[in-house]
């Protein structure tokens, strides 16, 4: 289901390096676009091209991972073609300095909030939203992301931290492909 949504126009790819919460920000994402559908991943770049088959699907949101260069390459290819790209910045992290026109930049810090999970933060989940909603506006037409969005997002992010709580102690080998979480997620163990 889409809300305020140009289907040809936005396609959101979560394009980083693993650990630095692209996993959050996928489900943030297809909350916003496609709150229905699970998380589409594609390993690695380049494998056979993930991207075209993707950009001619009709699916608004996937998940690849790529070292900083890839995606600057990606931005470059993709410029003015309604598919935006988001990488996250993290401390002692490649990182992606220069700026596009089809590329959000979160930071990583910025991403962490208070849940059974993460004890070490104020931050809730409402600020996280705020502030990913203040970047993405930043590329993406202003009407894009609503208030109904941001509620789906909430809930799907939600739902995939109580989706974790019931495996995060199973070996990571155990999957949940709708929300792409694995046992021992976080602490890789």
């Amino acid at each position: 289901m889409l809300y305020n949504i140009d289907m040809q126009r936005i396609k959101l790819i979560t394009v980083t390096v693993p650990r630095t919460a692209s996993t959050l920000v996928s489900n943030i994402n297809t909350g916003l676009l496609e709150p229905e559908c699970k998380i589409l991943f594609a390993s690695k770049l380049p494998e056979a091209d993930p991207l075209r088959g993707f950009i001619e699907s009709n699916r608004l949101t996937l998940k690849i991972h790529a070292e900083p260069d890839a995606v600057k390459q990606l931005c470059r290819e993709y410029i003015d073609t309604g598919v935006v790209f988001v990488y996250v910045n993290r401390t002692n992290y490649l990182k992606v300095e220069e700026s596009f026109s089809n590329l959000v930049v979160l930071e990583y810090d910025d991403l962490l909030y208070r849940s059974k999970h993460y004890h070490d933060n104020s931050q809730t989940i409402d600020h996280v939203l705020q502030y990913v909603t203040n970047e993405y506006n930043k590329v993406l037409p202003s009407d894009t992301i609503t208030d109904e969005n941001i509620a789906h997002a909430k809930h799907r992010a939600l739902d995939m931290d109580q989706r974790y709580d019931v495996i995060k102690h199973l070996p990571f080998s155990c999957y949940d492909n709708y929300y792409h979480v694995h046992g021992s997620h976080r602490n890789r163990s």
